[in-house]
């Protein structure tokens, strides 16, 4: 191989001995071109490579057509891929390109050489696999390429990937029509592929359903959270005036139940509203009960006022004027602001103090 420091002086012809070991037109086969592959990308460093790959491209926009450029442009792409991409070369189609002029030049094992190395290198290019099958034809190696397919499909439908055994099976049928198990192989994929898909579907559609489910279940839990919160901020029954209290806090929880159908802890806050509206209940049975003794008790207070009122003046009347004085005071005392004797039984009762303080 050619030292670094003169690659800058090298031609184009110098640059394919280099490559290929090969002075003029000697044909390569398939081992043998992987080898050169090999011995690229061992005795070429990164640096080295570009600057072959430059004179390459330079050489080949000069003449496209040219076998042997073509030929060391492949190894050299295929040894140093990454020096290839800043002129945007295609290994595959340049490789094709060359594969069709080397039959056209009527050297097909060359052609099938190259092909099966682009098809080791790439194996997803299905239209290598294609140009590849149609050099081995056309070179009367039609029972080779039946194979070659049948082996290609059958690593293919191990792999899972039905389609492309599927296209593989379909080149040895394109050959031979005559294979039965072929079709039915065929078939057979064809129904796994599409069990493969409504099992892929299944799949799909359930994780949508749970990632569904799972924003379900945290927008319910964060409604659930806020709903909390606000429930506690609702204000408590206050000891000071416990009936106000309850039932402010009684239409808090009546408002929340009202506005939030569909509340997990509606369950709870329910239970407390009824155990409140009972409270309540009895809460204001104790006032009405209590308004009812005071009223009583107002009644009977004032009965006794009217009483000692009657008393005194009687008293008054029969000039014992000291007991007059002591019935008035009792009926003073018993009589309440609203009585509307009040204010006269206060006045006998000041005349009758001051009227015995001056006749003592």
């Amino acid at each position: 191989m050619t030292s670094r420091a003169t690659l800058g002086h090298l031609s184009i012809d110098e640059v394919i001995d280099s490559l290929t070991g090969v002075g003029g037109s000697g044909g390569r086969t398939g081992p043998e071109l992987r080898d050169q592959i090999q011995i690229a990308a061992a005795e070429f460093d990164r640096r080295t490579a570009a600057i072959l790959a430059r004179t390459l491209v330079e050489g080949l926009c000069e003449r496209p057509s040219d076998v042997r450029r073509l030929e060391s442009l492949l190894i050299l792409g295929l040894a140093h891929p990454q020096v290839l991409n800043k002129y945007r070369v295609s290994l595959v189609e340049e490789g094709r390109r060359l594969s069709a002029l080397l039959e056209n030049q009527g050297e097909p094992d060359r052609a099938r050489g190259v092909l099966e190395v682009l098809a080791q290198h790439a194996p997803q290019a299905s239209e290598v696999e294609a140009d590849l099958a149609g050099v081995m034809r056309r070179n009367g190696d039609v029972e080779e390429m039946v194979e070659r397919f049948l082996h290609r499909a059958e690593e293919a439908a191990a792999d899972g990937r039905h389609k492309d055994a599927i296209n593989a099976l379909q080149e040895v049928l394109l050959h031979d029509r005559t294979r039965r198990d072929v079709a039915r192989m065929i078939r057979d994929l064809r129904y796994e592929q599409m069990e493969c898909r409504q099992r892929v579907s299944r799949r799909n559609r359930l994780a949508v359903l749970a990632m569904a489910l799972a924003g379900l279940l945290s927008t319910f839990a964060l409604r659930e959270r806020q709903l909390h919160e606000e429930y506690l901020a609702l204000p408590l029954a206050d000891e000071l005036d416990p009936v106000h209290g309850a039932l402010d806090r009684h239409a808090g929880l009546e408002r929340m139940l009202a506005g939030n159908r569909f509340w997990l802890g509606g369950l709870r806050v329910r239970a407390e509203r009824d155990a409140l509206g009972v409270r309540i209940e009895a809460l204001q049975a104790r006032v009405a009960q209590g308004a009812r003794d005071e009223a009583l008790k107002r009644d009977r207070r004032r009965l006794i006022a009217e009483a000692s009122r009657e008393h005194g003046l009687l008293a008054v009347q029969s000039g014992e004027l000291e007991t007059a004085l002591e019935h008035l005071r009792r009926s003073a005392a018993y009589g309440d602001e609203n009585w509307q004797e009040t204010p006269r039984v206060l006045a006998d009762v000041a005349a009758l103090e001051a009227w015995i303080g001056e006749n003592p």
